[in-house]
């Protein structure tokens, strides 16, 4: 498992070999239209699970705001994530 603050490199996501990796730090999460730009306009993990070359990529919508104390997307969320051995 690995957790890394942004989960945008691929390159190293590939590097890592790891079942799943958990990231944050998007913003995404928290204002529009940064979910827009991300997700569409370049391609880019927002929040949720998603499957990358061999691993399982979650990213949290985050717990609180950024900067400015407001979410305008989604709902600021506390995951609990039990692993199981395969």
């Amino acid at each position: 498992m690995v957790a890394d603050h942004q989960p945008y490199d691929d390159e190293q996501l590939a590097a890592e070999v790891s079942a799943l990796q958990l990231s944050g730090h998007t913003h995404a999460g928290q204002l529009w239209p940064l979910r827009t730009v991300y997700r569409y306009l370049l391609g880019l993990p927002v929040y949720g699970e998603f499957e990358k070359p061999g691993t399982r990529l979650y990213v949290s919508a985050g717990t609180f705001g950024w900067m400015v104390p407001l979410r305008t997307e989604r709902h600021c969320e506390w995951n609990l994530i039990t692993l199981q051995p395969a």
